[in-house]
């Protein structure tokens, strides 16, 4: 059960790849983790989001990481955490430090950044708690960029007027990183509810079989991760 949620995930690049997005106005930053010190985990925070707050950054998403398939040479994080900034952090050798409160209280922290693109419009909305999310890192082998871009398209039109499909909440194009090799993307997507991912799955295994030899002949590494959110 849990291997096809995130065997599922591997939809996030075949739809982010084609759809035609605007300039990106933010920078994005995922980070996972795990918790090693919950006592003063809160506590610091409470103390880096203020921190963030006073330099342009905030925290869009939070929560539990619960599941992950895949392999980038990282231990699996039990936390991730999602921000969005008007300028570069890890790219900034005067904002570097920014996220430094976490590592008193974390191990194994990876930090992804670069430019993100939102392909729903407005404000997120803040609650989120019923929703179900898959977070993916991707290292593109390039071998056929040809190739790759006619297997999406034919991927994509396959997906067309599909039900119960997940949406794409953030793709970042990672230009930086922290605890890990730069990949070339991070994307966030989600259901509105888990069930609705489980009906999505049920419904379209042969749409699966053509993502995961997509991902097998266009991806050198890859992870997912299933995420529940507490905001």
């Amino acid at each position: 059960m849990m291997k096809k949620i995130l065997f599922a995930a591997a939809l996030t690049s075949v739809m982010s790849a084609s759809i035609a997005l605007a300039e990106p106005v933010n920078i994005g930053v995922l980070g996972v983790f795990e918790i090693e010190n919950t006592k003063n985990y809160q506590a610091v925070m409470t103390s880096l989001k203020t921190q963030l707050d006073a330099n342009g950054c905030h925290i869009q998403r939070e929560g539990m990481v619960v599941a992950e398939n895949g392999d980038i040479d990282l231990s699996q994080p039990n936390q991730f955490l999602y921000v969005e900034c008007v300028q570069p952090v890890l790219g900034s050798t005067d904002r570097q430090e920014l996220f430094d409160p976490l590592k008193s209280v974390v191990s194994d922290l990876a930090l992804l950044e670069g430019p993100v693109q939102r392909p729903e419009k407005g404000t997120p909305i803040s609650d989120v708690t019923d929703r179900s999310y898959i977070l993916k890192v991707s290292y593109y082998n390039n071998e056929d960029p040809l190739g790759r871009d006619k297997d999406l398209k034919l991927i994509g039109k396959s997906l067309e007027g599909v039900e119960n499909i997940y949406r794409t909440e953030a793709e970042i194009a990672v230009t930086d990183a922290y605890g890990i090799k730069t990949p070339d993307e991070a994307i966030l997507i989600y259901y509105d509810t888990l069930e609705q991912g489980e009906k999505f799955r049920s419904s379209n295994k042969q749409i699966l079989k053509k993502i995961g030899a997509f991902n097998k002949s266009h991806l050198d590494a890859f992870i997912y991760y299933v995420a529940k959110p507490i905001r």
